[in-house]
Parts: structure tokens; C-alpha cells; sequence
């Protein structure tokens, strides 16, 4: 049994990252350069189904720390030259 897509029609919007919150179309935003200010991102879009322009926005969280050739700290040669 194939999921069913939702339909965006004019009484609901999409909230969805990569979807277009104005025509509901999937994949067919052109991103451009991301911005990042106080702890987010801020990917600017427009659709290219509909041409509405806006912006994704991602929050930033601490991940770990790596040595500069991409090592973990567990990494048994993390931090020695």
C-alpha cells in the first residue's frame, strides 16, 4: 500500500523542509547561499513550480569535536602531532 501524499490545497499549507509552503510541490526548491545567524540557518529558496520566494530556517546544536584531520576525541591519535 503506497503513503498518500497530503493535499496542500488553499485551506492547508506545507511546514515541511523541502517542500514548498505556498503550491505544496516536492523537491523543486532552488536554494540559494545559507546564512547563519544566532544559533541557526537560514536557507533562502525560491520554488521553481510556483516561483514563491522564501526561507528555510534550521536550528544549530552542539555535535562533538574533531582533530583537524576529522578524528573523533575516542580516536586513539586525536589531539598528538
Amino acid at each position: 500500500m503506497s503513503e498518500q501524499k497530503p493535499d496542500y490545497g488553499c485551506a492547508e499549507k506545507s511546514n515541511y523542509a523541502g517542500i514548498c509552503p505556498n503550491c505544496g510541490v516536492d523537491g523543486r526548491l532552488n536554494y540559494g547561499c545559507a546564512e547563519i545567524t544566532d544559533g541557526s540557518v537560514d536557507y533562502p529558496y525560491e520554488c521553481d513550480a510556483c516561483h514563491f520566494k522564501g526561507h528555510e530556517y534550521y536550528t544549530l546544536r552542539f555535535d562533538t569535536h574533531t582533530d583537524n584531520s576529522g578524528h573523533e576525541p575516542h580516536y586513539k591519535l586525536f589531539n598528538t602531532e
